[in-house]
């Protein structure tokens, strides 16, 4: 399909088109989308099953069957709508506080080379939505406001940081 659409984006018209629809998406006007080479592997096996799993920072419950989730759902028999049964970690914020002095440095993207959007000083609190792997936190919508970003992240792993183990870059408190 790609291949298709390189020889139709040599058309006027719908190069235009397709830059409308970029800059609706938040991309740049010329930007191109590349397939992924035909040796590169989408999926990769690990027969030790060593590979790391993803997990959500959010704590999961568990219902009187033994089955767990973020939340559970019960269906209204007189309105038959959905609604929450119980407690939901999803509707818990979840906030950190700098630990580490001077200060944190606050990233566009999950990644020590990515470009720096802002930083928070030792003793501020961060609302963050989402712990990825262990190592990164996610800021919540209400902190990329005050960044004026759509995405910003905080490494929470200091021995990524470079520093040792048992010296941490932020703590999570309550809210």
């Amino acid at each position: 399909m790609i291949n298709k659409m390189s020889d139709a984006l040599l058309h006027p018209k719908v190069k235009k088109v397709q830059e409308e629809i970029n800059i609706l998406m938040g991309l740049p006007r010329n930007a191109h989308f590349v397939p992924p080479s035909k040796g590169s592997e989408l999926f990769l096996y690990r027969p030790d099953g060593d590979a790391p799993v993803p997990t959500s920072s959010l704590p999961l419950f568990q219902d009187e069957d033994g089955d767990e989730a973020h939340e559970f759902l019960i269906e209204d028999q007189e309105t038959g709508e959905l609604k929450v049964q119980g407690t939901s970690s999803l509707k818990q914020e979840m906030w950190y506080v700098v630990v580490h002095k001077p200060a944190v440095m606050i990233r566009e993207q999950p990644d020590e080379k990515a470009k720096m959007v802002g930083r928070k000083k030792a003793g501020k609190r961060l609302k963050v939505q989402h712990v990825k792997d262990g190592k990164w936190l996610q800021l919540h919508n209400s902190e990329l406001v005050k960044l004026g970003v759509q995405e910003a992240w905080v490494l929470l792993d200091p021995v990524e940081a470079g520093l040792p183990p048992g010296q941490p870059l932020l703590e999570k408190v309550a809210a």
